[in-house]
């Protein structure tokens, strides 16, 4: 009975081809038997199903209706994609940036992206409008001593010294740092950082450095006698935004006169900064542990690997 039944499957050529129709009928079939064919059809097909009752040739007949969800065969249908160059990138990939809002510092975007898996995804990304873009980069050529990059800031790292002392006191050999002190709105409170600031268009990692020093805790760092030492370009916070820093270790030479006594800031409209000179040997992860101000996760890192090396020297 079921052979007869499947070799009377008729498929209707006036439909579309994206649904088929298929007649289930025999004059010697019973309803319940083509009720259960259909089931059957239904439950192994991927598509969704119709069926209706109808009168064919004085006898009960059961329509089945096909409707693919499927992509259409490419033999009953011309594809309608349009060959795309980025197909052939290795995954995961950047599709298309579509903007969303901008102020005059930041910008939100959304990045559509395949991932590894050749899935679609979106994800929301914060970015600054001042990130000096690749054709910038391309214009100039770093050379020792004059870092060109397209990250978006410096953090610097001070080491204050008295380089030309003849003293053996620990207390002259000592090594100091300066930290700054801030009020941050999205945080609604303070924090505890290292001196940082934007790298404005034109200049070297270097001089951004030397300059949101000077800014920022009035002190004045070496170039000529030692040029800062800066690292690769590092990633603040990826999951948020695409902001990228070097860190920049800057020596202070105590002995030059603009770094004696208290030197005076040079601080931006809006900028409240409170500098706290402090040893690496001795207060930097105490004023971390205890100051009411929230340390910035780069700093404290930084006094936790250095309180690390230490017990690891002590030990040998």
């Amino acid at each position: 009975m079921h052979s007869r039944l499947l070799t009377r499957l008729t498929l209707n050529p006036n439909h579309p081809p994206k649904s088929k129709h298929y007649h289930l009928w025999h004059p010697h079939t019973r309803l319940s038997q083509k009720l259960v064919l259909v089931l059957l059809l239904f439950l192994a097909s991927p598509s969704k199903a119709f069926v209706r009752f109808q009168p064919r040739n004085g006898f009960p007949s059961i329509a089945y209706t096909m409707s693919s969800t499927t992509p259409p065969d490419p033999q009953e249908e011309e594809s309608t994609l349009v060959p795309d160059d980025s197909s052939n990138k290795e995954l995961p990939r950047i599709d298309r940036i579509e903007p969303v809002a901008t102020t005059k510092w930041l910008a939100l975007e959304t990045y559509h992206y395949t991932d590894q898996r050749g899935k679609e995804r979106k994800w929301d990304v914060a970015t600054r409008t001042t990130k000096p873009t690749q054709s910038d980069m391309d214009k100039t050529v770093s050379t020792p001593g004059n870092t060109i990059s397209n990250a978006d800031a410096v953090v610097i790292i001070p080491l204050l010294q008295q380089p030309h002392t003849n003293s053996s006191s620990t207390k002259n050999n000592e090594v100091e740092t300066l930290l700054v002190e801030q009020y941050r709105p999205p945080l609604q409170q303070t924090t505890m950082e290292f001196p940082a600031g934007l790298v404005d268009a034109g200049e070297t990692v270097e001089q951004a450095a030397l300059r949101e020093l000077r800014e920022e805790t009035g002190y004045v760092g070496e170039f000529c006698s030692t040029v800062p030492q800066v690292t690769r370009a590092v990633c603040m916070s990826p999951g948020m935004c695409t902001e990228t820093v070097h860190i920049c270790l800057v020596h202070v030479d105590l002995e030059n006169p603009y770094n004696h006594g208290v030197p005076t800031p040079e601080l931006d409209d809006g900028e409240y900064v409170t500098v706290h000179r402090v040893s690496l040997n001795e207060g930097l992860q105490t004023l971390l542990d205890t100051c009411p101000s929230m340390p910035i996760m780069g700093l404290y890192l930084f006094a936790m690997g250095f309180q690390l090396g230490r017990a690891s020297s002590n030990e040998k």
